[in-house]
């Protein structure tokens, strides 16, 4: 019986032991220093994936053991241009141009009226449309919609446009086709920095700033939440309509990067971010 009861401890010592071991078993490849700054991975095509890093100024990529790939990437055009904020997205070897020997990226705006660009990293323009944004929706009509500015199709490789006017607007949908397919990675992790219920102009702003609110579904109550850079709280408000303005003046809060959240007792339904300037 005490052999038993032995050999029943030691199996137990060596099956937790394992998952001990297995529980410690992460090991730190290195990390980065994101103040004001963007990351996440890519894929530039056929599996060639990469770390992005972007921040007021232009973005970098790194080879996932941290050596660099391609070190500040200055878009012809400033991505802090008010009313706009712009977003460097779909960085991509294979999406926008037939020639797999460079690279190209999104540059769009959540503001309406702004323009919309494909550029080279190498400066080349190839491609502009003014005053549209990518086309995004998510749970549309109460419904288990999710549409991105670009996705797959049977017919290949679709870029889906719409004019943005004041007021949520939506005039019209352009839709093209381009070169490439759209890698998971891209479609989950690096989207056009464009939301459906939300518009936020202008951006950058040192005054008010206005959040045009489009909501989700009229059943739920929704609340707009306001981050800092270090994801302190610092304002949050109940929606009752489709507008609402923030005086950063009266709030007294500081030059920087903001976060914010539009979300439900049940569901966070978008967020994104803004600048306040001096």
């Amino acid at each position: 019986m005490k052999k038993k009861i032995y050999m029943l401890i030691l199996t137990l010592m060596v099956i937790f032991g394992a998952e001990i071991k297995t529980a410690y078993g992460q090991t730190l490849d290195h990390s980065y220093y994101l103040y004001h700054k963007d990351f996440y991975v890519i894929d530039l095509g056929n599996n060639n994936y990469k770390y992005a890093i972007q921040d007021s100024t232009g973005f970098s990529l790194y080879n996932l053991d941290a050596t660099p790939y391609l070190l500040n990437v200055i878009p012809p055009i400033p991505l802090v241009v008010s009313p706009s904020y712009y977003q460097v997205s779909y960085i991509s070897s294979t999406l926008f141009d037939c020639d797999s020997s460079n690279i190209e990226y999104i540059l769009t705006s959540s503001v309406a009226r702004s323009n919309f660009y494909i550029y080279r990293t190498d400066g080349t323009l190839l491609f502009e449309r003014d005053s549209v944004s990518g086309s995004y929706a998510f749970g549309m009509f109460d419904g288990s919609v999710v549409f991105q500015p670009i996705m797959n199709t049977p017919s290949g490789t679709k870029l889906f446009l719409q004019d943005n006017k004041w007021g949520g607007i939506i005039d019209s949908e352009y839709v093209y086709s381009l070169c490439g397919t759209l890698s998971i990675v891209t479609s989950i992790m690096n989207p056009s920095n464009k939301g459906g219920f939300v518009q936020i102009f202008p951006n950058p702003t040192d005054g008010i700033i206005n959040f045009q609110i489009n909501p989700p579904n009229n059943h739920e109550q929704f609340q707009l939440i306001i981050y800092d850079s270090s994801f302190q709280q610092v304002e949050k408000t109940n929606i009752n309509g489709t507008n609402y303005q923030l005086d950063l003046k009266q709030k007294s809060l500081a030059p920087g990067t903001y976060l914010y959240s539009l979300k439900s007792d049940k569901s966070i339904f978008q967020t994104g971010k803004f600048i306040i300037t001096k």
